[in-house]
């Protein structure tokens, strides 16, 4: 992930799995190492994916609607979303953040996800 400020940090899980579209997706994560801060375990482990037209989250509204309009494994809502929009709106959560690294409210300008298949 690469901050507006120019910083960069990483997020790295030893188990990162996917279920299929009968369990909308659900993820299983563990086991993080890296510089960013573990901002997907505690709060998406075990979610299913939300989107604007699938609402699969624990919150009362769409986190998809509601805050990004992207998708994501939100629970209520979350710690992380590197699918929403880009940009760079301080103090709100409508752009793709990792709380544990930059903080809630402060955008990150680009990240990549990698998956290595065994």
């Amino acid at each position: 992930m690469t901050g507006f400020d120019a910083t960069t940090a990483y997020a790295q899980y030893s188990s990162f799995a996917i279920d299929d579209e009968s369990d909308n997706y659900r993820l299983h994560v563990s086991g993080f190492s890296g510089t960013a801060g573990d901002s997907l375990t505690s709060t998406h482990n075990g979610m299913q994916f939300t989107t604007k037209d699938r609402d699969n989250d624990r919150d009362s509204n769409s986190c998809s609607v509601h805050w990004n309009g992207g998708g994501w494994w939100f629970n209520k809502c979350f710690d992380s979303s590197l699918n929403a929009e880009w940009g760079r709106s301080k103090g709100t959560w409508r752009n793709m953040i990792w709380n544990h690294w930059k903080g809630s409210k402060e955008a990150i300008k680009e990240s990549t996800m990698m998956i290595k298949c065994d």
